[in-house]
C-alpha cells in the first residue's frame, strides 16, 4: 500500500493542491493514517479472500462473497473506528443507524461489501435511506472502509497485476469503478486507469469514456485547466460522465505517483465540470 499520507504531506508543502482547505487536508491526513493502520491488520490475518475466483476476470464474484470470522470482526471493528473518525470532522453526519446494524445484526460487513461492488445505485440508495445517510456519504464510508482490506487482499494473493487481456472501464481485480487515470509521455501517452477501491492499476483505450465504455467520437471530449497541462477532465456526452487524468511525463517513474491522493488535489476540477452538469463514475 502506498505510503498517502506522506505524499499527501509533500504535496501540501508545495502547495500542489492549490489552496486545498486545511481541514480537508487535515482530514485526509487523518484518514489515511487509519487506512495504513487497518491495511497492517488485514494483511496479518490468517486467511484472506476465499472468496476469489482465480480463473476469470474480475478476480471477485460477488454472488459468493464470504468472510472468515476473523474477517468479520476486523472489518467491523474497521467500521467503528471509521465512523468515529468522520464523525470528529463531520459533527453533522448521524452514523447511529449503520452503527446499529454492524453492531446488532450478523454478517454486515460481508453484506456491505457485496452491496458495493455490486454498483447497483437503486439498492444503495435504498440502504443510505434506511441508515438517514446521504447516497454519496454512504458510498464515501463504504470505499474507503474498505479499501485497506481490498489493497490487502489484492497484494497478499498477487492478484494486483496489470491484467494485459482486459480493456474494461471496471478493475480487473475487484470489479469497483476508476477515481483515476492517467497518460504516459513514455509511452506515447497510453492510458490507464485506477481502481478507487483496491487501488490496481490496468491499462485502457486512449479513445473511450472511462465510465460508459462509448467510443463515440463525437461524444467524447476534454477540458484542462488554464495554465497547467499536467490535469484533464475527460467527459462523455453519451452517459454525462467524466473521469480526471495526470499526464505523467517521460522522464518520471508512474510509480512515484500516488493517483489516491492526486485525486484529492484536484478536487477544484471535480466542482468545475460537475458545474457542467457531468457526474463520477
Amino acid at each position: 500500500m502506498q505510503d498517502h499520507k506522506k505524499y499527501l504531506e509533500e504535496a501540501d508543502r508545495k502547495n500542489a493542491g492549490r489552496g486545498l482547505e486545511r481541514v480537508l487536508v487535515d482530514f485526509y491526513t487523518s484518514l489515511f493514517d487509519y487506512q495504513q493502520a487497518r491495511y497492517a491488520i488485514y494483511n496479518e490475518l490468517a486467511s484472506i479472500g476465499g472468496f476469489l475466483n482465480e480463473t476469470r476476470l474480475p478476480k471477485i464474484d460477488t454472488g459468493v462473497i464470504q468472510l472468515t470470522d476473523e474477517e468479520e470482526s476486523s472489518l467491523r471493528e474497521g467500521m467503528r473506528d471509521l465512523l468515529v473518525l468522520v464523525n470528529r470532522y463531520n459533527e453533522g453526519m448521524d452514523f447511529t443507524h449503520l452503527q446499529k446494524a454492524f453492531a446488532m445484526e450478523d454478517n454486515q460487513s460481508a453484506v456491505h461489501i457485496r452491496l458495493l461492488l455490486e454498483r447497483d445505485t437503486n439498492a444503495m440508495a435504498a440502504r443510505a435511506s434506511d441508515y438517514k445517510l446521504g447516497l454519496d456519504e454512504f458510498i464515501f464510508v463504504l470505499v474507503n472502509w474498505a479499501k485497506p482490506y481490498f489493497i490487502a487482499l489484492s497484494e497478499k494473493r498477487g492478484i494486483g497485476a496489470s491484467q494485459d487481456e482486459w480493456d474494461r472501464e471496471v478493475c480487473p481485480v475487484c470489479g469497483y469503478l476508476p477515481d483515476m487515470a492517467m497518460t504516459l509521455d513514455a509511452e506515447g501517452g497510453k492510458r490507464y486507469l485506477h481502481c478507487a477501491l483496491c487501488e490496481a492499476i490496468w491499462a485502457y483505450k486512449r479513445m473511450a469514456c472511462a465510465v460508459c465504455g462509448s467510443e463515440d467520437a463525437e461524444n467524447l471530449g476534454c477540458f484542462r485547466e488554464e495554465g497547467d497541462d499536467r490535469y484533464r477532465i475527460d467527459f462523455c456526452d453519451t452517459c454525462r460522465g467524466y473521469i480526471k487524468s495526470v499526464r505523467i511525463p517521460k522522464f518520471e517513474e508512474p510509480q512515484n505517483f500516488d493517483l489516491t491522493v492526486e485525486n484529492v488535489l484536484t478536487v477544484r476540477l471535480d466542482a468545475s465540470v460537475m458545474q457542467k452538469g457531468y457526474s463520477r463514475p
